[in-house]
């Protein structure tokens, strides 16, 4: 502290003295909050290491899976009538679709009513789903009937149709106005669409002992058979969607997302027209895989910069960087350096390193990235360029080899790891070595204290010794 007083006896500054004293007593104590700031400065850099290191990791990851390199685009001669999407079973070529109709849903509508709170009835609603055939109505044996209670005091239109909704019975229900006088109806859809989805409704009408008059909750019988009861109408009839593929005809289906007719591509049937012929072309998708390595190089070199940065050392200042001299942060350098540098086994036909399909090594260390020759290698060997990054027959790959490589790396008992944890150790001894010298420091200050206010005394009692005398003195001069 900068508070001084004077001695009370000797006029001798304590405080400033002992202030000054005890400033040069905790030089040592300001060297180990240097040093510990200096290592938390290095325990900073390698968490910054680490995450580029991380980044790396990811995108070698991603280039470790044979299915990257197996990326496929699609182009359609008339999108507005179908859609297409390929994955990474598909295989290039050209393929013919004609689209003969569309799979539809099955939907019906009720007589009308005068409002959206009419009252329909109470009782029970019974929905079994299945397909028609020469007028009669099969059940589907897989899709059990499924029943939605409709109580009396909630039994308007709206709550049949929340009540159904409600229940997940398979059926999209909702109220509509058809415009007219009485043009409330309830339109009832299936979920699924395809002639196995047709509509059965039955209905335990608590106001009909029939169960199949038009009135009431009974207003909702629809039997699809030729005899059957149907108290509802049918608005679209339930149907299959059929198409061509390569001059393969009478393909069926449920949907219209057709995705087992050609391997590895889906359909997505939007209109039909059994005149025209729809042109489906599978290539692969060289720009999406391109930027996927181009995001690989990147992130090597970003942890290069990273990695020389915090190495550097500025021969005009005669100052190094963080890391200057780190022996654990040179050797991560190395290592990951020489994977991009060295060679696998050779694919089937030849490719054993990264410059064979465009990744060079600058004079500097960072990588550079050809696209064009690495779209060309892809175009033509699509497999081999899957292998030398993938791997194949068990061997890995450069994806793989590099995320294992950074993988260890960064574990706990990694480079980067064992390096903090003997940073952080480090740190534990100074806080430990601070602690016990300023328990010194405090007997030392008390020891000067005690030393000066001696002293203090001491040139205090001097001084009246000396005016004792200088009195004495002057009184005998007197008297002469």
């Amino acid at each position: 502290m900068a508070i001084t007083s004077t001695g009370v006896g000797s006029g001798l500054d304590v405080e400033g003295l002992v202030t000054k004293l005890m400033d040069a007593e905790r030089i040592p104590i300001t060297q180990l909050d240097t040093r510990t700031i200096d290592l938390q400065a290095k325990i900073s850099a390698y968490g910054s290491l680490k995450s580029a290191l991380a980044t790396l990791q990811s995108k070698a990851a991603a280039l470790s899976l044979p299915t990257k390199f197996n990326a496929f685009t699609t182009t359609v001669s008339n999108p507005d009538a179908l859609k297409a999407s390929a994955f990474s079973t598909a295989s290039t070529g050209q393929h013919s679709v004609v689209v003969q109709q569309l799979a539809a849903a099955h939907s019906l509508a009720s007589t009308g009513f005068a409002a959206v709170d009419s009252v329909m009835g109470s009782g029970t609603v019974t929905i079994q789903f299945g397909s028609v055939s020469g007028g009669v109505f099969t059940a589907d044996p897989a899709r059990q009937a499924q029943s939605v209670t409709v109580s009396s005091a909630h039994n308007t239109l709206s709550d049949v149709r929340d009540a159904i909704q409600a229940a997940n019975v398979g059926v999209n229900a909702t109220v509509v106005n058809d415009g007219s006088t009485n043009g409330w109806r309830l339109a009832l859809s299936s979920a699924e669409s395809g002639e196995s989805s047709v509509m059965k409704i039955t209905v335990s009408d608590d106001a009909d002992s029939n169960n199949t008059d038009a009135a009431g909750l009974s207003a909702l019988v629809y039997d699809p058979a030729t005899a059957g009861t149907k108290n509802m109408s049918q608005t679209v009839a339930a149907s299959n969607a059929l198409l061509t593929v390569d001059g393969l005809g009478g393909i069926v289906k449920q949907t219209n997302s057709v995705s087992d007719v050609i391997k590895g591509v889906t359909l997505n049937l939007q209109k039909a027209d059994p005149l025209a012929t729809i042109t489906v072309g599978v290539d692969r998708d060289a720009t999406t895989v391109s930027a996927g390595v181009k995001d690989f190089v990147d992130s090597y070199n970003a942890l290069q910069k990273a990695l020389t940065d915090a190495t550097a050392y500025d021969f005009a200042t005669k100052r190094g960087s963080v890391l200057t001299g780190d022996s654990a942060a040179r050797n991560i350098q190395s290592q990951v350096r020489s994977m991009f540098t060295s060679i696998t086994a050779p694919t089937a036909n030849g490719f054993s390193n990264l410059s064979q399909v465009g990744i060079s090594v600058n004079r500097d260390g960072t990588l550079a990235f050809d696209s064009s020759k690495f779209t060309t290698a892809l175009s033509s060997y699509p497999d081999d360029v899957s292998a030398l990054f993938a791997g194949s027959g068990g061997a890995d790959g450069f994806g793989a080899k590099i995320d294992n490589l950074i993988g260890g790396l960064t574990s706990d008992t990694g480079a980067i790891g064992s390096r903090v944890t003997g940073l952080n150790t480090s740190i534990a001894q100074l806080a430990d070595q601070k602690s016990r010298l300023n328990g010194r420091l405090v007997s030392i200050e008390a020891r000067y204290r005690a030393q000066f206010n001696s002293l203090d005394i001491l040139i205090s009692n001097m001084k009246q010794t000396s005016n004792f005398l200088t009195q004495q003195l002057s009184a005998m001069s007197s008297t002469k």
